[in-house]
């Protein structure tokens, strides 16, 4: 179910817009997806760059939670098997240092014009799927 605060995220903006411009598309009986069609480049090129944007901001994303799961799990082994700790306790230290390195990797480089909030969300939503 799709909350209306949902709504504001640019991934649907972007498929809105993408809609209107099929309807658009639709109406002049024109295909958007073929070369020769004379659609207007002026609404085709925004779209574009959103996509690439949405797509970049995602890959950072999911760069930066990886870069946390391997600090957390190499940290983990680490302590475990050079240091001695024990599970409890490697997996402790693993999981604040790799959840604070996803943070801050999130926060200055992936969402470094974002709220905080949204930070906060995608660092938790990222490392949750991959711990799965």
């Amino acid at each position: 179910m799709v909350r209306s605060r949902d709504l504001d995220h640019p991934l649907f903006s972007f498929i809105s817009d993408f809609r209107k411009l099929l309807a658009a598309a639709d109406e002049r009986d024109i295909s958007p997806f073929v070369a020769s069609s004379r659609l207007p480049t002026k609404a085709i090129f925004p779209l574009l760059q959103r996509l690439r944007r949405l797509v970049l901001n995602f890959t950072q994303a999911q760069i930066s939670a990886g870069a946390g799961s391997v600090v957390d799990y190499g940290l983990m082994i680490l302590g475990v098997e050079v240091f001695g700790w024990e599970l409890f306790w490697a997996l402790a230290c693993g999981g604040v240092v790799g959840a604070v390195v996803n943070f801050s990797l999130n926060r200055y480089w992936t969402f470094r014009d974002k709220g905080w909030l949204m930070i906060v969300a995608w660092v938790v939503r990222s490392s949750s799927l991959l711990r799965l």
